[in-house]
């Protein structure tokens, strides 16, 4: 996808974190754990960072590593939905 269609489809759905589930159910992906997120628990427990990622978040995770979206787009979605979430 482009920029301009990641924008459109948060402008057509009126909500990033939709915009983002569409985006995940039509890429067959579903919010599920990695080998590598043990990794990542691990090391934010070591450096005391209390890091925890909701659903949402977790899928635009996995739509970036399976290079369904790029990280320009990534960025996108989540400034958006960080935006509403706050």
């Amino acid at each position: 996808m482009t920029d301009e269609e990641i924008r459109a489809l948060i402008n057509t759905t009126k909500n990033a974190k939709h915009a983002i589930f569409t985006l995940a159910a039509a890429n067959g992906i579903i919010d599920e754990r990695e080998p590598i997120d043990e990794f990542v628990d691990a090391a934010a427990r070591l450096s005391d960072a209390d890091v925890t990622f909701d659903a949402a978040e977790r899928l635009l995770i996995l739509l970036r590593r399976r290079g369904i979206i790029s990280d320009e787009e990534c960025f996108i979605l989540h400034a958006a939905y960080l935006k509403k979430k706050s």
